[in-house]
């Protein structure tokens, strides 16, 4: 019996709400998609991000390479493509600071609406 491990690396990527990050901006530090012995394809998404990462996967197992061995499979390849969510707005609201008499015209309240997303 040979331990075998999946190894998964990104080769190419497209975030489309901002050009500057890398592909795996698109999860959770720490959290890009990992492959279990079992095959079970693991990760956790950032939020608010989306866009495609295209990962290379080999499976590696520790028989070595003596007596002409070969512990390494073909590479394949897999995109995660992770689509945008129309998220609904959001705000809070403060209290009104003072009261408002009745013909007193125009009032301003900076700050009344806020955690504007």
């Amino acid at each position: 019996y040979q331990n075998i491990t999946f190894v998964v690396t990104l080769v190419d990527s497209a975030i489309w709400n901002n050009l500057d990050l890398f592909g795996l901006d698109l999860f959770v530090a720490g959290k890009s998609p990992q492959v279990a012995p079992n095959g079970t394809l693991s990760y956790t998404l950032a939020e608010y991000m989306y866009g495609n990462a295209t990962f290379n996967i080999t499976l590696k197992d520790d028989g070595g390479l003596d007596r002409n061995g070969d512990d390494t499979s073909n590479t394949s390849t897999f995109t995660v493509a992770v689509l945008p969510v129309n998220n609904a707005p959001f705000f809070e609201l403060a209290p009104i600071e003072y009261p408002i008499l009745e013909s007193t015209g125009h009032h301003v309240q900076d700050g009344f609406a806020f955690n504007i997303s």
